[in-house]
């Protein structure tokens, strides 16, 4: 299997925001306006994330097999 996707974070706002997993370690560190952060996600399944700075935004990441390279 090829190594999985790489999920691109983009700060579009002009609040600070550091995106963080729960449940797996996994940050894009803080991201200042217009900044952007990357995550390699080598494993298959559902993984949900918020800002720590700001809990209320959340949201999740979904790797299929064809995201891993899978036929």
């Amino acid at each position: 299997m090829s190594p999985g996707p790489v999920v691109t974070f983009v700060n579009s706002g002009g609040l600070t925001h550091a995106i963080t997993s729960k449940g797996t370690p996994w940050t894009t560190g803080t991201l200042k306006e217009a900044e952007s952060g990357f995550v390699r996600f080598d494993t298959l399944g559902m993984f949900t994330y918020e800002c720590g700075e700001h809990p209320w935004a959340m949201g999740q990441v979904f790797v299929a097999p064809s995201d891993m390279g899978a036929p």
